[in-house]
């Protein structure tokens, strides 16, 4: 098994938000439901801007797209200029376990460090689940900053 790690070409976002709809009800039963398609333009829309919104997938064996995460970037005085926002981030679920959540997050941070950013921050959520991300981020060397956890470039 082969796992490669890159920017999500524009073929690639459908799948992504696929994952990241599965992802919610797991998260929280109240979580709204996304809508696939609409959802689907929306990240294409923001891909096609430019540097400031980017998808990250990994591929298993160059076909099956089996993870996704949405980075932004942002800027804050507080924050020492830009620094990224891990807004979602999902492994399938056969696919846990497996080393690919750390390998989205190196890769992450590979790319925060070639854009010059400050830090990555993300919050997990409060639930069952999203405290098995917290510790799973903390796991990655993002340390508490308030609510939300940071990664130090």
């Amino acid at each position: 098994m082969s796992i490669e790690i890159r920017l999500a070409k524009h073929d690639e976002l459908s799948r992504a938000v696929g994952l990241i709809a599965a992802l919610l009800p797991e998260l929280d039963d109240a979580a709204r439901e996304i809508e696939t398609a609409e959802s689907s333009a929306v990240m294409t829309r923001m891909a096609a801007e430019g540097g400031n919104h980017l998808v990250f997938v990994a591929v298993a064996d160059g076909a099956e797209i089996v993870a996704a995460a949405t980075v932004a970037q942002s800027f804050a005085l507080f924050g020492g200029g830009s620094y990224g926002i891990i807004n979602e981030m999902v492994v399938d679920r056969d696919w846990r376990r497996r080393g690919i959540g750390g390998a989205l997050i190196a890769e992450i941070f590979s790319e925060a460090t070639r854009r010059g950013w400050a830090s990555v921050d993300v919050t997990p959520t409060e639930s069952e689940d999203g405290i098995r991300g917290r510790l799973f981020y903390e796991g990655q060397g993002f340390g508490p900053i308030g609510p939300k956890l940071q990664l130090r470039c």
